[in-house]
């Protein structure tokens, strides 16, 4: 799980863009996720987000809000026509090319390096070879579903984010507390839980669902990431 967050902290860059690299693991950069900037949310959503901090650290209560990341819409595209063409069945023979996307000249359909335009006895493209690459694309993602062209995160309608527990000093979760709300009342957690496993305390998620933020179900990953969104959806 170590290894999951901090991939999802580094911001990388895929070698070969701007030269149509073709695809497969040299994109495995791009399974990292943007370092969280507020900028990066829609206005409603980083007001909410921004509140929530506030109110946590008027709180006293030892409980910290710490954001992960945000999942740009280049991330979403490659995620979007890796799956296509490795789960899906998009082929250059029969389907149109993946539309471009700004700063990520990418070759997603290989061509057949023993085709010969003369003689023709080879197929132009070389189909095995880049489904495979697009199935490693698919796998260095942490796919489990079709992501779609478009998410909540990539929108900047949800984040990603951990709640460290200062009183405790590990990610144990140490209630009871008391927790500023939305309206200056207090809200009381009493329930103990790990805080990785926030969906895990219902009490929490009452809590933060008071600022309009809420645990997004039917998640795209393989592993256990908490992501928040305005309405509980990832699409």
């Amino acid at each position: 799980m170590r290894m999951v967050i901090a991939a999802f902290l580094i911001a990388a860059l895929a070698p070969g863009l701007g030269t149509a690299a073709v695809s497969g693991s040299r994109y495995s950069a791009y399974a990292t996720n943007k370092p969280f900037k507020f900028e990066d949310l829609e206005d409603k959503f980083q007001g909410k987000i921004r509140k929530l901090m506030k109110d946590l650290a008027e709180s006293k209560s030892g409980l910290t809000f710490s954001a992960i990341g945000n999942r740009t819409p280049k991330i979403q595209y490659l995620m979007y026509w890796s799956w296509q063409i490795a789960k899906e069945g998009y082929r250059k023979t029969k389907d149109p090319e993946p539309p471009a996307f700004p700063g990520c000249d990418i070759d997603w359909f290989w061509k057949n390096p023993e085709h010969d335009d003369v003689n023709d006895t080879a197929d132009l493209y070389d189909v095995p070879s880049y489904v495979g690459a697009a199935m490693d694309m698919v796998k260095d993602f942490h796919l489990t579903r079709n992501p779609g062209l478009t998410s909540k995160l990539s929108e900047g309608r949800a984040t990603s984010f951990v709640l460290s527990d200062l009183d405790d000093k590990s990610s144990q979760f140490s209630g009871p507390k008391a927790l500023k709300c939305p309206d200056n009342n207090e809200f009381t957690v009493s329930k103990n839980g790990h805080l990785h496993g926030i969906f895990e305390n219902k009490e929490l998620s009452i809590y933060l669902e008071k600022y309009g933020v809420y645990l997004a179900g039917d998640s795209d990953l393989d592993y256990p990431l908490a992501v928040y969104s305005d309405d509980g959806k990832w699409n």
